[in-house]
């Protein structure tokens, strides 16, 4: 594969079931990046999907053979396609993902296997001129299972393709649905940092939720044909709602993955002491509680505090942070008492470093009162409610709020005073006009307080100067 192969080469021919067969065999997947180079290198790939990969160059390469690319290294015994060498993995991806992405994804997340992992990728595995002849749900739900490992490219994090395409999450209940079938996503190195730096910088819990709540797979797309077939299958066998839930099994699973991941690194290469290593922890920490895995998240909890209360101190602001998520962490699961003194040192510690009026100390406030109400200490809970009413009217934020909503009303006024004013003159300048219309004329002097006839028995229109008139009897 360093160089482009001859259109010369010839193949042994092979039984045509051979061709009505799921191909098992795969490609060494560092033998990749010699493809790419051998056919204009990355600049040529720029752009484009597994999909253009498939039309431009592999299948008119392929086409006087009527060939897999796989079997034309088999043909000239290239290391890269070992004879009778099963894949080890399945790649499962979306076509109209782009190619170098898929390939960067695959190299990193294998780096420490590049030279021997062999890879089941359907742009090289694939006769893309036979296919029709064996490509089913059946045979392929069998190959996934006679190969045993999946790898979903998983791009990007934040709106995942495959999630959306029938044939991946297919993949995916293929995999899941057979024992001992091992499951893995996997991201480039730039998503996954981009995916961590998200994480550990807002609430995870968003972050997560807002990736989860994408997963649909009655709206998963494909060609007509197969849709309806995969989506049949699925309702068949585990409903929509069942692989909805397997594959939000999977998204949580990786989430903890790849934090636990993050984690480990970090305490390698800076020391579980770094400020960097106590923030991965704490995160990690709070996914667990989010997933309910109580167990993990309270050994991470008090790991984390303890070592911040011996480097950073009782007082700092994260080792507070850190005492308040493992007192609610407690309070989550009903242990109350063990709740209260994480809640009560650290409301105290706020006060005396913070005051009464930072943000920090009236949530404080707010769950030690929540935690009394849920343990029956209703005495300490109207003590404490009394205080935060107290703090709260004397809170020089709550002045300066008074005064700003002062201003803003009375803008509020001025402006409605204003639209009555227009209001009025257009109505009469509406007026005037159809009395006009109606065939009253009026006198061409302006003077103030003037008198002026019109041609209409009986009437007198007076005018001011500043324009407003009144029509009155003359009779």
């Amino acid at each position: 594969m360093g160089a482009a192969i001859s259109e010369s080469i010839t193949i042994p021919s092979a039984p045509q079931s051979y061709h009505r067969m799921f191909p098992l065999h795969g490609l060494g997947l560092s033998h990749v990046g010699e493809f790419i180079e051998a056919y204009g290198g990355r600049q040529a790939f720029e752009g484009w999907s597994s999909e253009d990969v498939c039309v431009k160059i592999v299948k008119p390469l392929t086409e006087r053979l009527q060939c897999s690319y796989v079997d034309l290294l088999r043909a000239i015994k290239h290391p890269a396609c070992r004879e009778g060498k099963k894949a080890d993995v399945f790649v499962s991806h979306a076509w109209k993902c782009n190619f170098l992405v898929v390939v960067d994804s695959l190299l990193h997340h294998f780096a420490d296997r590049l030279d021997t992992i062999v890879v089941w990728f359907d742009v090289f595995t694939i006769n893309q001129h036979t296919w029709k002849e064996w490509w089913s749900l059946e045979s392929i739900n069998e190959g996934i299972k006679d190969i045993g490992n999946t790898v979903m490219v998983l791009t990007s994090w934040q709106d995942p393709v495959p999630f959306t395409r029938a044939w991946c999450l297919f993949e995916l209940y293929c995999t899941d649905n057979k024992e001992g079938c091992n499951f893995e996503m996997v991201m480039g190195m730039k998503e996954r940092e981009d995916f961590v730096a998200t994480i550990h910088a807002g609430d995870e819990r968003k972050v997560v939720n807002s990736v989860l709540a994408k997963i649909d797979v009655a709206k998963s797309e494909a060609g007509k044909e197969d849709k309806e077939k995969i989506h049949q299958k699925v309702m068949e066998s585990v409903g929509f709602s069942q692989l909805n839930s397997m594959v939000l099994t999977l998204m949580r699973s990786w989430v903890i993955e790849v934090a636990r991941k993050e984690y480990d690194r970090r305490k390698n290469t800076l020391g579980d002491r770094h400020i960097e290593t106590l923030t991965s922890m704490s995160k990690l920490g709070e996914l667990y509680q989010l997933q309910g895995r109580h167990k993990e998240a309270e050994l991470l909890f008090k790991d984390c505090l303890e070592i911040q209360r011996a480097v950073l101190g009782e007082r700092h602001p994260d080792t507070l942070t850190s005492m308040n998520k493992l007192a609610s962490l407690y309070e989550e699961q009903g242990r109350y008492d063990e709740a209260e003194p994480l809640y009560k040192d650290c409301l105290e510690i706020r006060k005396a470093m913070l005051g009464n009026w930072h943000p920090d100390t009236m949530p404080s406030m707010n769950k030690l009162i929540s935690l009394y109400k849920k343990q029956g200490k209703h005495a300490e809970a109207d003590l404490l409610y009394k205080d935060f009413l107290e703090i709260q009217k004397a809170s020089p934020g709550d002045k300066h709020l008074d005064k700003t909503l002062s201003r803003k009303e009375s803008n509020r006024q001025e402006r409605i005073d204003l639209f009555i004013k227009i209001s009025v003159i257009v109505v009469i300048s509406i007026v005037l006009y159809l009395l006009v219309r109606l065939g009253i004329s009026l006198s061409t002097s302006l003077g103030s307080g003037t008198q002026r006839k019109s041609h209409s028995k009986g009437s007198v229109l007076f005018c001011s100067p500043s324009g407003l008139c009144v029509l009155e009897s003359n009779e």
